[in-house]
């Protein structure tokens, strides 16, 4: 009977320890969750709020899309002067006559957009994808291309 009573009271603190370890496990996965909740940044609404003036306006001087998803986007003749574009997705995106004068598009993914007549005067491409992209007529004054040189094509006199 003692036997069976140090049985039952070892069986007791061993079911004790697995669920202290259950509820520990818990608690630790919990942590980790709430932490990449805190450090994963969610889309800022700050962003949100200039790409949808970008879409509804046309305009978006200065604005930080950066990290933005506009990928189809019909962004014909926008003017994005100045605007943070840094790993932005353009893939299909359609900027033809767009301004994008001085902007920072480093890294963005300009796949099969259609650039035919943009402005990147200024701006800095550096390895920006723009593999299978359509594009004539480019400006490309003092221009970062995505392989890192500088290149100045179409340029008006007075800025040569």
């Amino acid at each position: 009977m003692l036997n069976s009573i140090r049985c039952s009271i070892a069986m007791f603190r061993e079911i004790l320890s697995l669920q202290r370890a259950i509820v520990a496990f818990r608690s630790g996965i919990a942590i980790v969750l709430l932490v990449f909740w805190v450090w994963i940044p969610p889309a800022q609404a700050a962003n949100l709020d200039q790409m949808q003036k970008l879409l509804q306006e046309r305009i978006c001087v200065k604005c930080d899309l950066s990290g933005a998803d506009l990928k189809d986007a019909d962004l014909r003749g926008v003017n994005l002067n100045h605007a943070n574009l840094q790993r932005a997705n353009l893939e299909g995106a359609n900027l033809a006559a767009a301004n994008l004068r001085d902007a920072d598009l480093r890294k963005a993914n300009l796949t099969l957009a259609n650039l035919v007549a943009t402005d990147f005067s200024g701006a800095n491409l550096k390895e920006a994808n723009i593999s299978k992209s359509r594009y004539a007529e480019l400006r490309l004054c003092h221009t970062i291309e995505p392989n890192g040189k500088m290149a100045d094509r179409n340029c008006p006199r007075s800025s040569r």
